[in-house]
């Protein structure tokens, strides 16, 4: 059982988790948007999906060394990130998928991409919360 302590973010470091998963949405939007050729169902998007395993691991250590935060802390971090970045998601996905591509095909591919790394996001972070259980034995 865990206690409140200082393994758990403070309420600024919670709002700031909100607003990286409002940057990192947008940023992925963009991409989808500008990069359709990625998301054509072939070679091109499964090298797509397999890139981002290693992407999305490498944003997650600099997001926790430039921000300062610890292998405890991370995964906290990651899920309010990943919940916020959903949230949007599945907003604007379902109001507005014009933002996502032009066509149908595009936009349910891009819509796999977002789940596809949220779920990276946070099977990554649970892997650094766990090493650090490990570290304190």
């Amino acid at each position: 059982m865990h206690t409140l302590s200082s393994n758990h973010l403070s309420t600024s470091q919670r709002i700031l988790s909100v607003i990286i998963g409002i940057i990192f949405w947008f940023i992925f939007l963009i991409i989808i948007r500008n990069t359709p050729w990625l998301f054509d169902g072939g070679i091109r998007n499964l090298v797509t999906f397999v890139i981002t395993i290693p992407l999305i691991w490498l944003i997650i250590i600099g997001v926790k060394n430039v921000l300062s935060f610890n292998n405890k802390t991370i995964f906290e971090v990651v899920v309010i990130a990943t919940f916020t970045y959903m949230l949007f998601d599945g907003t604007v996905f379902t109001f507005f998928p014009d933002l996502y591509g032009s066509t149908e095909e595009h936009v349910r591919r891009g819509a796999g991409f977002i789940l596809w790394g949220a779920a990276w996001g946070l099977i990554i972070g649970w892997i650094m919360y766990l090493g650090s259980e490990n570290d304190a034995r």
